[in-house]
């Protein structure tokens, strides 16, 4: 679940910050022939969802209640 906390970090960044356009832009750059590379983003996303954490934009703006959401996951050790 620490990925969950450090996506709820990056959830509640500006949009100005380094780190987020990173993550949502991805590389840059010319792209290596073969197939596409797996993101991390994309890894902690799909994780989420799997877990029924759909909408973690939103749910990541209240901090407090997503230190529950993450703590109610680790409960249950997912």
């Amino acid at each position: 679940m620490q990925r969950a906390r450090w996506l709820g970090r990056i959830g509640r960044m500006t949009k100005d910050r380094w780190v987020k356009r990173v993550l949502k832009t991805g590389e840059g750059g010319k792209r290596r022939s073969g197939r596409p590379r797996r993101k991390l983003l994309d890894e902690v996303i799909r994780d989420l969802k799997a877990v029924g954490l759909k909408d973690w934009q939103n749910e990541s703006q209240d901090r407090e209640k997503w230190k529950r959401r993450v703590k109610e996951l680790g409960a249950k050790g997912q």
